[in-house]
């Protein structure tokens, strides 16, 4: 979920459970790791596979930060 400073306007981001979730440094996207590393749009909703290699899917990170 995420909503306006002030707590309004609360919207549910994804509909389905994602573990190490990470801030764009632009606040515009948010990655996380499900059964692959993606990242979603926060204003949209759209997903963006980055990648299924399960290698390189714990905690995803920025740069820079």
């Amino acid at each position: 979920y995420v909503m306006n400073s002030d707590g309004t306007q609360i919207r549910r981001v994804l509909d389905t459970q994602v573990n190490h979730l990470s801030w764009s440094p632009d606040s515009q996207f948010l990655s996380f790791t499900h059964d692959q590393l993606a990242a979603v749009k926060v204003d949209t909703g759209q997903v963006i596979t980055l990648t299924d290699i399960s290698v390189f899917k714990d905690y995803p990170e920025w740069s820079p930060k």
